[in-house]
């Protein structure tokens, strides 16, 4: 009997041995409780398939809620360190997550749930910053926090959090998006995640510090450093995270006063690398809307920030300098833009991103340029005011959320009182390409008329199809500099008529006036037939 009792405590104590290291009690129950069988079964190894590595968008099993930021950034040196937390709905249990973090490496990673601590290692799978954790217990439904301590080098190449050295000054930057963040800190690097951030940032004593909110304490940290930490932000993306680090200038200017739309007064300061401060941008100011307080759901919606943020920086740029010509910006890039939107292989406005590789493409002349100038014909051809309104309405039914193109185009067409417009815009947003619009004027009928067709412009030589169709808004100017008129409409075929308004005659001769008045018909005929062959000559 003895030897059989010794025989069993040995086995025991051999079971006990190979339980997983650093798993406390609770955590063992945790995952025995998720493994459990009827009795009489035998125990049941894993209830749920593991997941699939994410080439693009994160599933929802696992969702922030919130970050804890501590940084340390000494541009000087070659390394950063941070800690984080990350408070996390945990909504499909499993011992297995998916986050990001490229670059990083990661000393110590665990998991807060119930006052259980759950040990993790962290490894990062793929070179687009897609990193695992395996737990070492299957954690329960609910809240729970995330902890990950790290270090990693300032990035090279202008992206994530890199240094500059200016003049034997050195500055730590940050530049995140598109998915530029988890090159600074792990976490849920996608647009659709909005949480509110705590930060925290030790750096030296004599460097400013600036993240995206204000500094609300600091406290020394020992060899001449200062640990400053900042109000909450409001919900943000992490590619909305931003920190500069090292001898700026600062430059306070006086609260924009409160207004009829803003009732608080808005702080103003510009901050430059030391001997540099420069004018605030448009184009950055105006993300505060589209990308900061309206963020879209993933990166195929990118151009309703950037062409956004183009056509507003022209519009804000003519309001300050009428004289400079910023008026005609948005159609100087969109030209700018044509020879390559001419092409056959050229992508659409709204360019599907079925992975990580897929986003950077969404960022050029096409997002920007094309998207910019496809905002402006559309505010012209409803209206200043109507198309305010549109983006009023869409600012106020996502504030500090989240929204797609329907989303947006939806709150256009209402706020505008122009239902017609969602498929107008769509055409745009949806095929690539360039109209090419022919116009012939007749004014025999009783009514001035214009002859109108399109098809799609391709440069010589291409053999893409060349019958392509849009919903054009399409809008002209006649009459004399006394009676111009205006008259807009919408080209939706491959040919159509348009009925002007107004007298025939007085049409007609404006447009013959307009003839006679071409500074190319005050070149003598002979001479502008002699400088047509000596530019072309016969052979």
């Amino acid at each position: 009997m003895m030897i059989r009792m010794s025989l069993m405590l040995l086995l025991a104590a051999v079971v006990a041995g190979c339980q997983p290291s650093g798993t406390s009690g609770v955590a063992q129950d945790l995952a025995l409780e998720n493994n459990a069988s009827a009795p009489g079964e035998p125990a049941r190894q894993t209830l749920m398939p593991e997941p699939e590595m994410p080439v693009g968008v994160l599933d929802d099993a696992v969702v922030p809620s919130r970050y804890v930021l501590d940084l340390k950034i000494l541009p000087e040196r070659d390394r950063f360190e941070g800690k984080v937390e990350i408070v996390v709905d945990i909504r499909r249990p499993h011992r297995l997550m998916f986050l990001h973090g490229n670059g990083l490496d990661v000393a110590e990673v665990w998991l807060e749930q119930g006052g259980t601590r759950i040990d993790a290692e962290y490894r990062q799978v793929d070179d687009t910053g897609v990193a695992r954790l395996d737990l070492v217990a299957t954690p329960k439904s609910g809240p729970a926090s995330l902890h990950l301590e790290y270090d990693a080098p300032f990035n090279p190449s202008l992206e994530g959090l890199y240094k500059v050295v200016e003049e034997n000054r050195a500055y730590a930057f940050t530049q995140f998006e598109a998915t530029s963040a988890r090159l600074a800190f792990p976490g849920f690097d996608e647009p659709a995640f909005k949480t509110p951030f705590e930060i925290h940032v030790t750096a030296a004593a004599d460097d400013v510090v600036i993240t995206a909110m204000p500094e609300i304490a600091s406290s020394p940290a020992g060899n001449g450093l200062v640990r400053r930490s900042y109000a909450v932000t409001p919900p943000l993306p992490t590619y909305l995270i931003a920190f500069a680090v090292g001898p700026l200038d600062l430059v306070e200017w006086q609260p924009v006063p409160p207004n009829a739309i803003r009732d608080w007064p808005l702080p103003l300061r510009g901050v430059a690398a030391a001997g540099k401060y420069a004018s605030v941008h448009g184009h950055e100011l105006a993300h505060q809307w589209f990308g900061n307080l309206v963020t879209p759901r993933w990166w195929d919606d990118i151009w309703l920030n950037e062409s956004f943020a183009t056509w507003m920086a022209a519009k804000a740029a003519h309001e300050a300098f009428p004289d400079l010509g910023f008026e005609h910006q948005i159609l100087g890039r969109a030209i700018g833009v044509m020879s390559a939107d001419s092409l056959e292989s050229t992508r659409q406005v709204r360019q599907p991103v079925e992975s990580n590789h897929d986003i950077a493409n969404a960022f050029d002349g096409i997002t920007y340029s094309k998207g910019g100038a496809v905002l402006s014909m559309f505010e012209g051809w409803i209206g200043e005011q109507a198309f305010r309104d549109g983006v009023r309405l869409h600012m106020r039914r996502f504030e500090n959320g989240v929204a797609d193109y329907q989303d947006f185009l939806a709150s256009l067409a209402e706020g505008s009182g122009r239902p017609e417009l969602v498929e107008a815009f769509s055409s745009f947003l949806f095929q690539p390409g360039v109209p090419l619009i022919s116009v012939k004027l007749s004014c025999n009928a009783e009514r001035p008329t214009l002859r109108v067709a399109q098809s799609r412009y391709l440069p010589l030589g291409s053999q893409a199809d060349r019958d392509q169709r849009w919903q054009l808004p399409l809008c002209v100017r006649f009459g004399d500099a006394d009676s111009s008129q205006r008259h807009c409409s919408l080209l939706d075929a491959a040919e159509d008529v348009i009925d002007l308004p107004g007298n025939h005659q007085r049409a007609d001769s404006a447009f013959r006036a307009a003839i006679r008045n071409d500074p190319r018909r005050k070149v003598p005929r002979p001479e502008r037939r002699a400088a047509v062959q000596h530019r072309y000559p016969r052979r």
